[in-house]
């Protein structure tokens, strides 16, 4: 069973064009919504803009499809959605 969570903000969808604070957040729930082979990589950036990490996702199937990430409030997130049927979800949460 997965530990419990807060969530403490409306969730978004990740958007491959507009860098998202997740509400300033800490701490970030994301899920990637997309069935096979769609992975999708997520980018951590600066409020400056400038990339600070990358990683991969993985879909449903794969199992890692859920991913609880710290991050700086300012920090942004962003998709690389190659189309309109990848969704990766996003919200400021804390554990309890």
């Amino acid at each position: 069973m997965a530990d419990p969570i807060k969530v403490i903000a409306t969730e978004i969808t990740l958007s491959n064009s507009t860098p998202n604070t997740v509400s300033n957040a800490k701490l970030v729930r994301i899920v990637n919504l997309a069935d096979s082979p769609n992975d999708v990589l997520i980018t951590i950036a600066y409020a400056n803009a400038v990339t600070k990490a990358t990683f991969t996702l993985g879909h449903d199937a794969t199992g890692s499809s859920t991913i609880e990430l710290i991050k700086d409030p300012t920090d942004t997130l962003i998709t690389n959605i190659a189309n309109n049927t990848v969704i990766t979800k996003a919200v400021s949460i804390a554990y309890t």
